[in-house]
């Protein structure tokens, strides 16, 4: 009974210095630019990037940065960064033109880059990444078929 009682109070004690299993997932600092292929900055937007599964990334936290006069910095929940691993990336390049219709959109880059089927586009975080690897240059919107240039939608 008392070996019982030990193994026990043994268990609970490293339960208590380890936490229970829980750690903290670590975060490396994810940056970079978005640019069009002419050269223009995107001045709005939003990167996201989902654990890409087939690769081994099993993470199930949104991991998601703002786009500001063409830089983001990745954010998992509060914190700055995303885990090391593959990713697949949707870039939301779009301004609110109307903020009473937030169906009405402006896109700033082709709106493939919001469908993780169409984007194409991926990113592998690492510890130490080299200068502009997470640096994107996207099409620009596409013209639609009435003529217009600017890529409204309704």
């Amino acid at each position: 009974m008392r070996r019982g009682f030990l193994a026990v109070a043994f268990a609970l004690g490293v339960a208590t210095l380890t936490g229970c299993g829980s750690k903290e997932v670590k975060l490396v600092t994810v940056s970079g630019k978005v640019t069009l292929t002419n050269g223009q900055t995107v001045s709005h937007g939003y990167v996201n990037l989902h654990p890409d599964e087939s690769k081994g990334n099993k993470s199930k936290d949104l991991h998601q940065g703002q786009i500001k006069d063409g830089v983001f910095t990745i954010m998992t929940g509060a914190r700055e960064g995303a885990p090391t691993g593959h990713y697949r990336v949707t870039i939301e390049a779009a301004k609110d033109v109307d903020p009473n219709n937030p169906y009405f959109t402006e896109w700033l880059a082709d709106e493939k880059y919001v469908d993780l089927t169409r984007s194409g586009l991926t990113m592998e975080v690492v510890e130490t990444p080299d200068p502009g690897r997470y640096d994107y240059k996207l099409d620009p919107p596409v013209p639609k078929k009435d003529g217009k240039k600017d890529g409204k939608k309704k």
